[in-house]
């Protein structure tokens, strides 16, 4: 079982209410900075999901060993290497294996792609796959997650456009930093809104250490780089 914070940001609710609507389905597009608690409050949605009997099956594209699936998702076509980035083909495996998980579901099924820009050319697959399961009428719910803004709504304007329900993460308020932190007017003003980095707040070094290499690292080195922001910023 894994392990969720107590503390639940607004953010949950409305997620939970968003992919439980009737009607037409659109992907939805989970996105905003590193370091706000984008994943933590979709398997916060998620775990209501369960509770209330809808399958979920969330797939972070950067790890080798994801959740166990629901019953019913068939076995794995290919296996993940630890450090490899997976490809088009394993988006498209993962995909047709929800698919037909789904289709045996009373409740259909919740799929989350964690860090799907990582996977070349995922916008365009995603299309295909979304367009023929809206032809087919699949009950599969997509959530996409990223943590590199312009590489998703990059990719989600040129081939996405009118499939997907934007929901977008910011920092944390002062309100949900007091609430779950208990930090102070003074220290929010100075630190700001990272959760992961407020247990370091009483010791500065920590704190530069922390929001050095998970925030400002990654963005420069995978996020920028991944999406071709730095090549024309340096052309």
């Amino acid at each position: 079982m894994r392990y969720l914070p107590p503390y639940r940001r607004p953010h949950v609710a409305r997620l939970t209410t968003l992919l439980k609507e009737d009607g037409p389905m659109r992907l939805v597009a989970v996105t905003g900075p590193r370091q706000t608690g984008k994943t933590t409050l979709v398997l916060q949605a998620l775990s209501d999901l369960e509770k209330d009997g809808v399958p979920c099956w969330y797939l972070p594209v950067d790890d080798p060993t994801p959740d166990k699936p629901p019953l019913g998702i068939p076995p794995a076509v290919h296996v993940l290497v630890p450090g490899q980035t997976p490809g088009p083909e394993w988006l498209v495996s993962s995909w047709e294996r929800a698919r037909i998980a789904a289709e045996h579901s009373s409740r259909g099924i919740v799929m989350v792609l964690d860090e799907i820009q990582r996977i070349p050319n995922w916008s365009g697959v995603v299309k295909g796959l979304w367009d023929r399961d809206r032809r087919t009428g699949c009950p599969l719910r997509v959530v996409i997650l990223g943590s590199a803004p312009w590489a998703m709504l990059t990719g989600i304007h040129e081939s996405l456009a009118g499939r997907f329900d934007p929901f977008p993460v910011a920092h944390w308020s002062l309100d949900e930093m007091q609430r779950a932190f208990g930090v102070a007017l003074d220290e929010y003003i100075f630190f700001g809104g990272y959760p992961g980095a407020a247990v370091h707040i009483r010791n500065p070094g920590r704190w530069r250490g922390y929001v050095r290499q998970a925030v400002v690292a990654p963005v420069v080195e995978r996020d920028c780089t991944g999406s071709g922001f730095l090549d024309k910023w340096t052309a």
